[in-house]
């Protein structure tokens, strides 16, 4: 077995030819976007990434879709290219976790603000926080709520991590783990 690098990706080249990648993926984009607003994601794959939208894990996107998905790609450099997909005007069915390489487990998530609950609860586009990038900073004496969307229609039992350890409730910590709820 020959073993290659190219950058993070690691290519297992087998005497059958069969090959195997590292498939982890960087997103970039808005995790929260009010209905009817326009979105966008973009991530970088090498050129033998398999390139190819998915959302929820089980729904191809392709160009000629219904659903007001735009794809795009643009060639970064000899080895990668940027993949971009697109909706003009966000509706609730759009919200999910997105995937440019269907082999990662890697993905980013949407969160679509129903533009009632904006209403109701009076907030303003312009005031409300919104999230770049799947980076969370945590704030003295304030909270961090994360929800596990992909279980709730399932009683899928799911398990919280950072940085590749479990995250358990003690009593050491201000750590709330309730049913699909990390806080």
């Amino acid at each position: 077995m020959n073993l290659h690098s190219l950058g993070n990706n690691v290519t297992c080249v087998f005497d059958f030819g069969c090959s195997c990648f590292d498939h982890r993926v960087k997103y970039k984009g808005s995790n929260e976007v009010f209905e009817g607003d326009p979105f966008e994601i973009s991530c970088v794959l090498n050129f033998n990434d398999l390139k190819g939208w998915t959302v929820n894990s089980s729904i191809a996107i392709s160009e000629d879709n219904d659903f007001g998905y735009i794809l795009s790609e643009r060639d970064l450099d000899a080895f990668r290219e940027e993949v971009t997909l697109q909706v003009q005007s966000a509706q609730l069915f759009h919200e999910g976790e997105y995937r440019c390489n269907r082999y990662s487990r890697d993905y980013h998530h949407i969160r679509i603000i129903p533009a009632s609950e904006a209403q109701d609860n009076g907030d303003q586009k312009e005031t409300f926080p919104q999230k770049l990038t799947n980076v969370y900073i945590l704030e003295v004496n304030k909270t961090i709520e994360f929800n596990c969307f992909s279980a709730k229609d399932d009683n899928t039992p799911i398990t919280w991590y950072k940085n590749s350890r479990r995250i358990v409730e003690n009593s050491e910590s201000n750590i709330v783990i309730a049913g699909l709820t990390l806080f």
